[in-house]
């Protein structure tokens, strides 16, 4: 098999995971919308059931994050072990192929990274870890807060990525 044709294979599999994590991250997101965004549906849920529904909006809220910073991770882990399945693994791949001009990719991953950097902080220190200092001793200090709407943007210009990526990748494997 040619190296173009490992390319293909390669491109249409891993973009299919990635793809699948992206319409996944977007749905938990609708969830969340539907249940909280919505001011009389979220008067409504206080009433029905107020700490099942406290509960689940921080587990929406967490999982989104880690969700959303997850994507935009390197594209390979610590120590190099490990390739993940990120923007920036497709932007680095298709770099590489020498197919194609990737500087639209590269302005997405930017404005995705952009966002994503406000969420770090409370990625690493309080969902995917229990750092003492940020749950002990600041443990009332709010991490990874945005201003509203910027999610909707990030997961707009995600999509995006999403079929600018597939466009090219539809051209590679064709």
């Amino acid at each position: 098999m040619s190296d173009h044709q490992n390319i293909k294979l390669e491109m249409s599999k891993v973009l299919k995971v990635f793809i699948g994590r992206v319409m996944w991250m977007k749905s938990v997101y609708y969830i969340y919308q539907a249940l909280y965004e919505q001011k009389e549906d979220r008067n409504l849920l206080e009433e029905i059931a107020l700490s099942f529904f406290s509960d689940l909006n921080k587990i929406l809220k967490e999982y989104l994050t880690l969700e959303f910073c997850k994507i935009t991770d390197p594209p390979q882990s610590l120590g190099g072990k490990n390739s993940n399945v990120t923007v920036d693994y497709f932007v680095e791949k298709l770099k590489d192929t020498g197919i194609c001009d990737n500087s639209e990719l590269k302005k997405y991953q930017e404005e995705l990274k952009n966002f994503t950097e406000q969420l770090k902080e409370a990625r690493h220190k309080r969902i995917a870890h229990l750092d003492y200092e940020m749950n002990v001793e600041r443990g009332n200090e709010s991490l990874g807060a945005f201003e509203e709407g910027l999610e909707k943007i990030f997961l707009k210009n995600l999509w995006d990525f999403c079929n600018k990526t597939f466009g090219i990748s539809f051209y590679i494997i064709n």
